[in-house]
């Protein structure tokens, strides 16, 4: 009888964990997730980047002295003719993290997503001899009749647009270093 020689079989090479189908494919979807994910972010980014690029060209399109309106609200600003009564003239175009040069400026924030990217710094443009209140935003004005009595509305008894401003004793003086204007003030006839 003849000895089956018995071929040894190898054995079957064991697939690595990493080499299997679903292995292979789990980490082919993770990678385009990634990639994907990193395309939006990007691309949303750059959107973000010219929005503000875009807002920041917008407000230094401003420049001092120009004269301005704001809405009703305070929240938007647009140019206007100087000789409108009540309206504003740009004092300062600042980047969002700088303070106005005084307290009576009225700053209007340019904001983008509510996040400021720059700052007008607004002088009131007023009329000698007109009253005026303040609105409930408390950054706009509107002209008032000067015999109403109103705690809040004032007159403007002499403007000056020269540094120098001698306002009468009985009045408040309400001055701006750029550009250079002075107010005298007074509370409106009704408000005595």
């Amino acid at each position: 009888m003849t000895n089956p020689q018995t071929t040894a079989q190898p054995a079957p090479a064991k697939t690595r964990w990493w080499r299997t189908k679903k292995v292979r494919l789990a980490f082919t979807i993770i990678g385009v997730s990634l990639i994907l994910l990193a395309k939006f972010s990007l691309a949303e980014k750059r959107e973000v980047q010219q929005a503000t690029t875009a807002a920041k060209q917008e407000i230094t399109s401003y420049l001092v002295g120009d004269c301005v309106a704001l809405g009703a609200d305070g929240q938007d600003v647009h140019r206007t003719d100087c000789g409108t009564d009540p309206s504003f003239t740009v004092g300062a175009v600042l980047d969002s993290d700088r303070s106005c040069a005084n307290a009576n400026y009225i700053s209007y924030d340019w904001t983008l997503d509510h996040h400021a990217v720059g700052r007008l710094c607004l002088v009131e443009n007023l009329t000698a001899g007109h009253c005026y209140h303040p609105t409930a935003s408390g950054k706009n004005l509107e002209q008032t009749d000067c015999a109403i009595s109103d705690d809040k509305a004032y007159k403007v008894v002499q403007r000056f647009d020269s540094a120098a401003a001698q306002c009468p004793a009985d009045t408040t003086t309400y001055s701006y270093p750029a550009p250079v204007r002075a107010y005298c003030l007074a509370p409106t006839a009704g408000s005595d």
